[in-house]
């Protein structure tokens, strides 16, 4: 919503000449307003909406419904994503670019496209995929996808397919302020680069994502990660502390860990801020997993 009027997040949220002056009724709005025109989009392209929140527990062979992209991706990086023209039969994707239902023209080419990437990172987000319901689509598509073939080069979709392990490396001792483009740019110049990511807290009243004060960087190989843990990168005034990330998995937990024997699944955390929430700590303890390749 903040996009589409031209402003930030935080004058949507906060703007003070607003007939409605809390956030959270304004937020409320503004989810209603996007969910309102996803429903409609989905019904004019022959989506059976009453399937999504019925008890079916049939699903179909060919289509997935993917989630948690960043906003911003496009129609034809999704086809792409998911195997261009050829692969793909129809994608529909809402103008809120929250959501998309993706029809494979056979249930062998799906298979092999929810195996590849479920939960792969796309940009620097983890994907979230599900089969439809059977029977989602009450029509055909009435064009055929066209323009968009896939290519096993491209660097349009950012690192989908699986990582070498060792390759990501865990950084800390960031400075608050240190923006994502700037611990991109402190990385980038070494070789076999591919991702920096700053772990941020979930937005606050402002619409602002705080670091958290650190983050991950990947590389093509081990090798290639291996070459940047002494490089001694200073950024902002401090020299980061750079371990791999398997390493720096273990220190997080085990600095606020209980001990527990081996094969055991479950850990204790201690000295939380009141304000963690259930969430911030799926979100936290998620993404390292993912890292680590669990």
């Amino acid at each position: 919503m903040a996009t589409r009027y031209g402003v930030a997040k935080s004058d949507l949220l906060l703007d003070p000449d607003s007939t409605t002056t809390d956030p959270a009724v304004k937020a409320a709005m503004a989810e209603t307003t996007i969910l309102t025109e996803t429903k409609m989009y989905l019904t004019e392209h022959g989506v059976n909406l009453s399937l999504l929140t019925s008890s079916q527990r049939n699903r179909s062979d060919n289509v997935i419904i993917a989630k948690n992209f960043p906003y911003g991706t496009t129609h034809d990086e999704l086809v792409l994503l998911f195997g261009g023209t050829e692969v793909v039969k129809r994608l529909l994707l809402p103008p809120a670019g929250t959501i998309a239902f993706i029809e494979f023209h056979d249930a062998g080419q799906s298979r092999a496209a929810f195996k590849r990437l479920a939960y792969r990172r796309f940009k620097d987000h983890p994907l979230y995929l599900e089969k439809a319901p059977k029977g989602i689509f009450e029509i055909e598509p009435t064009t055929k996808l066209s323009g968009v073939e896939a290519k096993k080069d491209s660097k349009d979709v950012l690192t989908t397919e699986s990582e070498e392990p060792g390759s990501t490396l865990y950084v800390k001792n960031l400075d608050f302020a240190t923006t994502n483009t700037a611990f991109t740019n402190a990385f980038k110049n070494f070789p076999g680069f591919r991702l920096a990511v700053i772990k941020t807290k979930p937005p606050n009243s402002k619409g602002e994502r705080l670091s958290m004060g650190f983050g991950f960087v990947t590389f093509q190989s081990k090798e290639m990660a291996s070459s940047v843990l002494n490089a001694g990168v200073i950024l902002d005034g401090r020299k980061l502390e750079i371990k791999f990330a398997r390493q720096g998995t273990t220190e997080v937990k085990t600095a606020t860990a209980t001990k527990s024997s081996s094969g055991q699944k479950k850990i204790a955390v201690k000295n939380l801020g009141f304000s963690v929430s259930k969430r911030d700590l799926r979100e936290l303890f998620g993404y390292l997993c993912f890292l680590d390749g669990r």
